[in-house]
């Protein structure tokens, strides 16, 4: 393990220290991070905000908490890491961080990105996040993988139709889709087990929490209490957590067909490219209900392909942390 940076502060409450949620797409990030990260007395909350109704003025630092924030991520997560600016970060830390620590506060970074690129670059952000902050409590959330794959597609194609950035309604089948991204996009969310040994072996296994989105669906309180207590913050302190809190869900079957008309026709095309995004996201706007999809999802062979990917990181996080994943239906046996 490397050594702890000088530039951890101490004389904080007895063991806090800074905070990281790295979570996969589709985990259920957004709802932790407006209702729970941005809503908490006792989290000094670094990102992100984007559209976070709590912190709205926030969404003029492109989703970080202040243009400091947005500065040392930049540095050290985000910029050239080949040529991190540590020492700028490490500054930024120690002036605008790790001060709310003595206050009573956690410094809580909560960001998808950590779970995605190559191993390498995962590897790279997890040992700049290390050289800044020092020891951290860690939260990865995850999903089924296959359930991952679906629901993203889906709001993957939800975004692309609302910003048109080709300039033409974008529409791909599930399986072509996940053909194609398979060793991009997709890989690297499928390669979790990796990344949660990545930083159990940095801020040590015991630091490092692994939750599942079938548990925060199944039990919203209990998976938030869990959280808390992980964190060391008071899980009263945000007050009861309402089933009603759904943020970012995928499209309905509905809007689902109607992108695949969309795309197949010239004279509808022509009529999304003249909306607004404003206007195309009120015709993609998420269900109310995220009940009701009947999609047939991804092809046999495609799961099995998932399965072969992922089935030994399951049984190895299953050996390492006791998570219940057999019952959740993780593939835990290569086809």
């Amino acid at each position: 393990m490397m050594p702890s940076p000088a530039s951890v502060i101490n004389a904080t409450p007895e063991g806090m220290v800074p905070a990281l949620h790295i979570g996969l797409p589709r985990t259920g990030t957004k709802l932790l991070q407006w209702h729970l990260f941005a809503a908490h007395p006792q989290l000094y909350y670094l990102g992100i905000f984007d559209g976070n109704p709590n912190v709205r003025d926030s969404r003029r630092y492109s989703s970080w908490r202040d243009p400091y924030i947005e500065e040392m991520m930049q540095g050290i997560i985000l910029g050239d890491l080949s040529k991190p600016d540590l020492g700028a970060s490490r500054r930024l830390a120690q002036e605008r961080v790790l001060p709310h620590l003595k206050q009573g506060r956690v410094p809580l970074l909560s960001l998808e990105t950590l779970s995605h690129g190559t191993e390498t670059v995962r590897r790279l952000r997890a040992e700049n996040l290390w050289r800044i902050f020092g020891p951290c409590r860690v939260v990865l959330t995850l999903r089924h993988p296959v359930a991952l794959v679906e629901s993203a597609y889906r709001m993957i194609l939800r975004r692309e139709n609302i910003r048109l950035a080709s300039g033409r309604a974008w529409y791909q089948s599930l399986d072509d889709w996940f053909h194609d991204q398979l060793e991009y996009e997709i890989f690297p969310y499928l390669d979790y087990a990796r990344t949660y040994k990545l930083y159990s072996e940095l801020f040590g296994p015991e630091s490092v929490k692994v939750m599942l989105f079938e548990d925060l669906r199944a039990d919203p309180q209990r998976f938030v209490r869990t959280v808390c207590e992980h964190l060391g913050i008071d899980p009263a302190a945000v007050g009861p957590w309402q089933q009603q809190h759904h943020e970012n869900r995928r499209l309905s079957d509905r809007q689902l067909e109607l992108i695949q008309r969309v795309a197949k026709s010239r004279i509808a095309e022509t009529f999304a490219r003249a909306t607004t995004p404003g206007v195309r996201a009120w015709f993609l706007r998420p269900p109310r209900s995220a009940t009701g999809h009947r999609s047939p999802g991804l092809s046999a062979a495609n799961q099995r392909r998932i399965a072969a990917i992922t089935a030994a990181g399951n049984r190895e996080l299953v050996e390492l942390t006791g998570l219940p994943l057999g019952s959740y239906g993780y593939p835990l046996d290569e086809p």
